[in-house]
C-alpha cells in the first residue's frame, strides 16, 4: 500500500507555469466531423483535404439544447422543435437501419423526406443510418415524412 506523501503548496516560480484555462463566458456549440470516401479496391480517404472539419461557434443563449426521439409517418408533419423557435443548428438522424449493412430493406422504404417549406416536393433526404446538420433559417416550416410509415428518428436542436 502506497504512503499519502503531503503536498507542498506551490511556490511562485511553480505557480507562474500552471496553465489556467478560462471559462467560458458564452455558451458555445463545437462541431468535430470527419467523413471519408473509398473507391472499390483503394483505401479509404478523408474528405476536406485529410484534416477533417471543425468549427466552434458562440451561442447568444444559455438555454438547453433540446433533443427528442420521434416517429415520423407517411404524412407531412412539422418538425418537433420543442419549446425552441429558432436555432442556430438542426440535427437530423434516421435511426432505422438494416438489421446487415448493405442488405436490402424489405419492409418498405424508410427514407425520411424533409421539406422547408408547405410543399409536397422534399428539400432534404435522409436514408436509413443517415444523419444531417442543418442550419435552417426557419425552424416554424420545417416538415417531415417517412416513406414508410413508422420510421424512427432523432432531433437534436441547439439554441442560437
Amino acid at each position: 500500500m502506497q504512503e499519502d506523501i503531503p503536498l507542498a503548496p506551490l511556490t511562485e516560480e511553480e505557480l507562474a507555469k500552471v496553465k489556467i484555462l478560462p471559462v467560458p463566458t458564452t455558451a458555445r456549440m463545437t462541431v468535430v466531423e470527419s467523413v471519408y470516401h473509398q473507391l472499390s479496391e483503394s483505401p479509404p480517404v478523408m474528405l476536406y483535404r485529410g484534416e477533417g472539419h471543425q468549427f466552434s461557434q458562440d451561442l447568444k443563449s444559455d438555454e438547453d439544447s433540446y433533443e427528442h426521439r420521434c416517429v415520423a409517418r407517411a404524412e407531412w408533419s412539422p418538425i418537433d422543435h420543442g419549446w425552441l423557435d429558432r436555432c442556430s443548428h438542426l440535427l437530423l438522424r434516421n435511426d432505422y437501419a438494416s438489421p446487415v449493412r448493405g442488405q436490402p430493406i424489405e419492409d418498405g422504404d424508410h427514407t425520411l423526406e424533409i421539406a422547408f417549406c408547405e410543399s409536397d416536393v422534399p428539400h432534404l433526404l435522409l436514408c436509413p443510418g443517415e444523419s444531417n446538420r442543418i442550419h435552417p433559417a426557419n425552424l416554424q416550416e420545417m416538415r417531415i415524412r417517412s416513406r414508410t410509415d413508422g420510421t424512427r428518428y432523432t432531433i437534436c436542436i441547439v439554441p442560437e
